[in-house]
């Protein structure tokens, strides 16, 4: 219970931080709660540490996203893609986390699998109806696609892809102030 209120809280305050950024041309990056960074082994920044889980603000290709970290690298978490077909082809959609408007998060909008980030810009979102889904896991397995009867509607943006071995940080990595 005490791990659900305290996860309410933090999203509740990342939700305000959100919310009382004024509303420029570009969107801005939520402000971490401190100053500690994620820092790669030669020292360069990754961007602002979010603890509890750790995870690191990345802005990718315009979207910002929070990423699982741990002092070995990125954390692998694996990815569940949403289908408008009831066969796991076509479009390729991730579902958006209705707790954030404009922030990518890792439980809903976003998944790791060696090393490729999948992610949704939450921007760019319309509501799907989901007639199948197949899981990848942390591992790079690849489960059978289910099937969704009645059709689901979702909120959902096209998943993209970003490699972050592109970012050329090196493990470990650690927090600094």
């Amino acid at each position: 219970m005490k791990r659900k209120r305290a996860r309410w809280w933090f999203r509740n305050i990342a939700l305000g931080m959100l919310l009382s950024l004024a509303a420029p041309a570009r969107a801005q990056p939520p402000r971490p709660f401190s100053a500690t960074v994620a820092v790669d082994a030669g020292n360069r920044v990754i961007g602002p540490f979010f603890p509890n889980p750790g995870q690191v603000l990345l802005e990718v290709d315009g979207a910002f996203v929070l990423v699982p970290i741990a002092q070995q690298g990125f954390v692998a978490t694996g990815v569940t893609p949403f289908y408008t077909t009831p066969n796991c082809t076509g479009a390729v959609f991730g579902v958006v986390d209705g707790d954030f408007n404009q922030l990518a998060e890792p439980e809903f909008d976003v998944g790791l699998v060696d090393n490729v980030l999948y992610f949704i810009n939450t921007a760019n979102t319309q509501t799907i109806c989901a007639q199948s889904f197949q899981r990848t896991e942390s591992t790079g397995v690849v489960e059978q696609c289910q099937t969704l009867i009645p059709c689901v509607p979702e909120e959902a943006g096209p998943l993209l892809m970003f490699d972050l071995n592109s970012l050329q940080f090196e493990a470990p990595f650690s927090l600094r102030r």
